[in-house]
Order: structure tokens, then C-alpha cells, then sequence
């Protein structure tokens, strides 16, 4: 009877013990949980603000009140947890200066009396002087002279473009089409013909008066095509590739696929990835031909795809470049929703490019350019590109100035 009173007693008394011991435990748990939600909103911030004085020092054309307008709305639509307070911008000559702050709310340790967390972000950017006569750089552009939807968004689907443009050459009244809730921020946008849809969602508005920009890259300098290495080239196997000319296509998929430096030609036919291969190359360039069978790309099914452009050579600074007498198919294909860095410029004449199926086609990269008859974003894809030539260490081709070089380009001081 003694040992079972004791039992008991010994037991009641463990229960309350453990909730005391649990309780410092769920405590530092829950504020583990809190202090990473504010450190990934501080990050967030830090990002959109980054972004956004870049953005806003190049917009030399504004007028100082709607100059911060623009920086004010470029960091709203950028800003993936957006704050109750605006971003603040001073700007003094070539300077801009901003900051902003947050309110991180808290779970756990709000039952401490802590409901919320302070979170804090403080950006400069400078554009050297000479800069602004010549603006920012191209980095999405349509060459279609009058085609309706030129360049369209859709499902959703989200444009950043960081510090560089767009330039829309249809003549169309409904040359640029923005539905679903998509959205468009760069540093400037150059539309020939008009906007059927969408207009609000476009910052900053389109210019005016703009001029058609002739395709700059038609004449670029062609590599020379020899005999073929590879004729129907198709693997589903971990694959080192080695340049050369492949002819009747280059097909990978599934597998894991390294390519090695320099120039591929991809002679009568399409360049294929699917089933969520993983594609690599540092140094690489992929030249699409012929006459006989129809060139393009589709990189589909989820893929990875890491490349960077060659450095030297005709083509340096092309990922991909499609030759503009080439039988060419009726578009080229990226979707998926597959990661992507790509450091260099896309290259489709005559050609639809469409980016599709939900896909995240975002880049750290310091320079990422697309050229294409019609450009096409649908099902609810992120793209997010920009060109910093100060960055980059891929030569930019000369054809994304359109207003000549500048002396420099804006970039983060602080």
C-alpha cells in the first residue's frame, strides 16, 4: 500500500515538472520560427529595394516628384510581402538614396508581449556621370513590325526587368496585351503600337512617342558550319557533350547533361530537353540552323538549365542564337517550371518565343536578354532578367544599346 501510494504521488508530481521543462523549450522553438520570418522578410526587402534605387537612378528623364513615384511603385510591385509604410527616396543629382522598414508580426512570441518585429532595409545607387544621355539598356524586345500580341502576358504571370527595357516594335493598336493580373516593372518601356489590355499594371507607363528599333543583330558576323559530328544526336543517359555540328537535332532527357565550352551548331533542326533533364555549360553557345528541317528550341518537363554564354568568338554573348535565314519552326518553347540561370542573350527572328506551364524563369544572373518576333509569358510564370555590364563578365552585345553606350550604369554603393 506504501509503495502504491508513492507511485502515485510520484507520477502526479511529473506532469506538472515536465510542463515546466517543455515550456522553454516551445518557447525558443517558436521564436526560432519568428526571428526567420523576419530575417526572409528583411531579405525580401533588402532585394526589392536594391532593385528599385537601381531602377530609379536611371530615370533620369522623370521629373524629381514622379521620379519617386516611379522608385515608390517600382518597389511596391517588387516587394513580395509588401509594408504598410511607403519606401522613402532621396534623390540628389546622380544619387538616389532609399530606405524602408516593416513590421514582421509574431506568433510565439507574442504570447512574450512581443507582437511584432522591427525589420529595416537601406539601399544607394549611383549613375556616373554620361550615363543618362544614353538610358538603360534593351533587354526585352520584339521585333514583329504589326502583329497583334507581340508581346503578351498572361495567367498571372510576373515581368521584372532590372535596370534595363522593353521595346515593343508592332505598330499594332493591340500590340501588348497584359491579363490575367500580370504585371510588367522595368526601367522603361517603348511601345509602337498600343495596349489592348492591361495598362495599369505596366509601370511606368509607356512612353508616348516611340520609334520602331530594327533588328541589331541580323547582320552579326555567322560562324562557319563543317561537316557534321553528330547526326540525330539522342541521349537519355548522364551525357558529357563536346562542340561541334549536330545535325538533325539534339535531343536530351531525363539524365543529368554537362556541356563543354564553345560553340554548338545545331544544323537541320530542334534542340530538345525534356523529362527534367538538367542541363549545364559554362561558356557555351548554341547556334541553330539549316535549311532543310525546322530550327528552334524546346526545353520543357521541369528541367534544370544553368548556361552561360561564350565569351569570345562571332556570337560571344548569345546563349542562343537563332540564324535569321534559317528554315525556322513556328516558335521556341522554355516551360515547365524549372529552375534557371542563364548569363547571355536569346536570339529568335522571325520566331514566337513562349514561356509557359507555370514556369519560375527568375536568374540571379547580371545579364539575361531575350530578342524574338513575338514574346509570349502564360500560365503564371515569374520572369525577373536585367543587364549590369559592370556585373556580368559576359560581353554584352552592342545591339541592347539602343541609344548608343553609356559612360556607366547605375549600380549599389551601399
Amino acid at each position: 500500500m506504501i509503495i502504491a501510494n508513492i507511485s502515485r504521488n510520484t507520477a502526479g508530481n511529473i506532469a506538472p515538472i515536465f510542463a515546466l521543462c517543455i515550456l522553454p523549450i516551445f518557447v525558443i522553438v517558436g521564436a526560432a520560427i519568428d526571428l526567420r520570418r523576419q530575417s526572409n522578410l528583411e531579405n525580401s526587402l533588402q532585394s526589392a529595394l536594391d532593385a528599385t534605387v537601381i531602377a530609379t537612378a536611371t530615370r533620369t528623364d522623370l521629373k524629381h516628384n514622379d521620379r519617386i513615384q516611379f522608385g515608390i511603385d517600382h518597389f511596391n510591385s517588387n516587394a513580395q510581402n509588401p509594408c504598410d509604410n511607403e519606401p522613402r527616396f532621396v534623390i540628389a543629382d546622380n544619387e538616389v538614396r532609399g530606405s524602408a522598414s516593416c513590421r514582421s508580426k509574431t506568433s510565439f512570441l507574442a504570447l512574450l508581449g512581443m507582437e511584432s518585429l522591427n525589420v529595416a532595409a537601406d539601399a544607394t545607387a549611383i549613375l556616373p556621370k554620361g550615363s543618362e544621355e544614353a538610358g538603360a539598356p534593351i533587354c526585352l524586345h520584339s521585333l514583329a513590325s504589326s502583329e497583334k500580341k507581340a508581346f503578351l502576358a498572361s495567367g498571372g504571370s510576373s515581368l521584372d526587368l532590372n535596370g534595363c527595357t522593353t521595346q515593343i516594335n508592332s505598330t499594332s493598336s493591340e500590340a501588348v496585351e497584359f491579363s490575367g493580373g500580370s504585371t510588367l516593372s522595368s526601367s522603361g518601356n517603348c511601345f509602337v503600337g498600343g495596349i489592348k489590355q492591361g495598362r495599369s499594371r505596366i509601370k511606368p507607363a509607356a512612353e508616348e512617342s516611340c520609334e520602331p528599333y530594327p533588328d541589331p543583330f541580323a547582320a552579326v558576323t555567322k560562324p562557319s558550319v563543317g561537316a557534321c559530328d553528330h547526326y540525330g544526336f539522342n541521349e537519355d543517359d548522364d551525357t558529357v557533350l563536346r562542340p561541334g555540328v549536330y545535325c538533325d537535332g539534339l535531343r536530351v532527357s531525363n539524365d543529368h547533361f554537362v556541356f563543354e565550352p564553345g560553340l554548338y551548331v545545331i544544323k537541320d533542326g530542334t534542340f530538345e530537353s525534356t523529362g527534367g533533364a538538367t542541363l549545364e555549360g559554362e561558356g557555351v553557345t548554341f547556334y541553330l540552323t539549316g535549311r532543310y528541317e525546322e530550327a528552334g528550341i524546346t526545353w520543357s518537363g521541369g528541367g534544370v538549365y544553368n548556361f552561360t554564354a561564350m565569351k569570345t568568338g562571332p556570337l560571344a554573348g548569345f546563349i542562343v542564337y537563332l540564324d535569321p535565314d534559317a528554315e525556322k519552326d513556328d516558335k521556341s518553347v522554355i516551360s515547365g517550371g524549372g529552375d534557371t540561370f542563364y548569363e547571355g542573350a536569346f536570339y529568335f527572328p522571325g520566331q514566337e518565343l513562349l514561356i509557359s506551364g507555370g514556369g519560375t524563369v527568375t536568374t540571379p544572373s547580371p545579364f539575361t536578354a531575350y530578342v524574338a518576333d513575338i514574346i509570349q509569358y502564360t500560365g503564371g510564370s515569374s520572369l525577373s532578367i536585367g543587364i549590369d555590364e559592370d556585373a556580368t563578365s559576359v560581353p554584352v552585345p552592342d545591339g541592347f544599346f539602343k541609344n548608343g553606350r553609356a559612360v556607366g550604369y547605375a549600380r549599389l554603393i551601399e
